[in-house]
């Protein structure tokens, strides 16, 4: 007699699945930004909602801290607000972090979506929408690496922290398959900024 799966087997072969199957959605369904002199499509936040439903009717997302209403923890840097929060789907559950322009009219509608696109993606959700908007153009590139300036003020940065945030720090990379390098902050802008949050929320606390 064959063995049973186990709820936990089910989960982890649907989750498995997600790269393929959302991956990289129907043009149709996409919505498409100006940047950097092209047009880049990425998901709405209905889009990435839909597939969460189609994977997990019963998803769920958190922010990572609440504010003394109550509602998400919204900090400011610079010119930007961010909210950090936890989605879960299928069980497992994924650190993601939403950013938007300060001067946004819905602010909160802005990051919850941004958050949500930003964590499904650790899913496997519009990856390869991620992937077109944040992999550097190799040309011109010597066999000697060169790293820009913000990738390498930013590792210096993971260096100089204290040890206790340098371990949150790895566990954090680890859950998001991403490794603290100069070459990985060099190479995924989405990974950089997300790192850039990390330590100023760190700060944040201390203070």
């Amino acid at each position: 007699m064959a063995e049973s799966l186990s709820l936990h087997d089910l989960h982890q072969d649907s989750l498995s699945g997600i790269p393929d199957k959302y991956g990289n959605p129907d043009p149709s369904t996409l919505a498409t930004l100006p940047k950097g002199g092209t047009n880049l499509s990425y998901m709405g936040h209905a889009e990435v909602t839909l597939a969460l439903i189609d994977v997990d009717p019963l998803w769920t997302w958190e922010p990572f801290a609440l504010d003394a209403s109550g509602g998400p923890l919204i900090t400011h840097e610079g010119n930007r607000l961010v909210m950090w929060g936890r989605l879960t789907v299928l069980g497992k559950t994924i650190v993601g972090v939403g950013t938007c322009e300060a001067r946004k009219g819905d602010p909160e509608k802005e990051l919850i979506g941004d958050f949500l696109r930003n964590a499904a993606m650790r899913f496997g959700i519009g990856t390869k929408l991620w992937s077109k908007a944040t992999t550097a153009d190799p040309a011109g590139r010597t066999d000697e690496p060169t790293y820009s300036k913000a990738a390498l003020d930013l590792f210096e940065q993971c260096r100089s922290l204290p040890d206790a945030a340098k371990a949150d720090l790895k566990a954090f990379a680890t859950e998001n398959q991403r490794k603290v390098s100069v070459a990985e902050f060099d190479n995924d802008r989405a990974w950089r900024e997300m790192v850039a949050s990390f330590i100023a929320h760190n700060k944040e606390k201390k203070s």
